[in-house]
């Protein structure tokens, strides 16, 4: 894969992460895996990319506590 395909790539997932949230589990781990393919090219990894993982963690965090009783 060229650089400018795992770009587009990256950009294709944050926009389908942007208006479909789907699994958080999932949405997570392609994150992580597009993260990892920057950092293998050698690239900075996009901040929108870190920002959409980092705010999937938070959310994730979050929902384990949805349940817990007051």
């Amino acid at each position: 894969m060229t650089f400018e395909n795992l770009k587009a790539s990256a950009v294709s997932l944050m926009d389908e992460v942007e208006r479909r949230p789907a699994d958080p589990r999932v949405v997570q781990a392609r994150l992580r895996a597009k993260m990892a393919e920057f950092k293998a090219f050698g690239q900075p990894v996009p901040s929108k990319l870190k920002s959409l993982y980092h705010n999937v963690e938070e959310e994730m965090a979050e929902a384990m506590f949805d349940n817990v009783p007051v």
